[in-house]
């Protein structure tokens, strides 16, 4: 990926969507709140849905069996949380038509 998307991009594109009416470390204040917010949100076990976007959820992974390298001996580990995310609907279709368009030009 050439140019990912990153908080500091984000960051400049509100400031420059609000004119500068907030310092860019306000913005980047509120954004890390926002961050925070759906992290414990997610911890507690809450779905976050954003509209025409997605949604967001934690869910715990079955536990596995596996072999120690060093030892040789059979273990399990515990299951772990995995960040499940389903795109909406409308999204999914921007994102079909975009890469129709794109292999149009192939």
């Amino acid at each position: 990926m050439k140019n990912p998307l990153n908080k500091e991009k984000i960051v400049s594109e509100i400031y420059d969507t609000l004119d500068g009416k907030y310092s860019v470390a306000e913005i980047n204040s509120v954004i890390d709140e926002y961050i925070q917010s759906w992290q414990s949100m997610l911890r507690q076990g809450e779905e976050i849905k954003i509209k025409n976007f997605g949604s967001f959820k934690l869910k715990k992974s079955k536990p596995r069996k596996f072999v120690n390298i060093a030892s040789g001996e059979a273990q399990q580990s515990s299951g772990r949380n995995l960040l499940k995310i389903s795109l909406s609907k409308r999204l999914k279709r921007k994102i079909i038509k975009s890469i129709d368009i794109f292999k149009s030009f192939l």
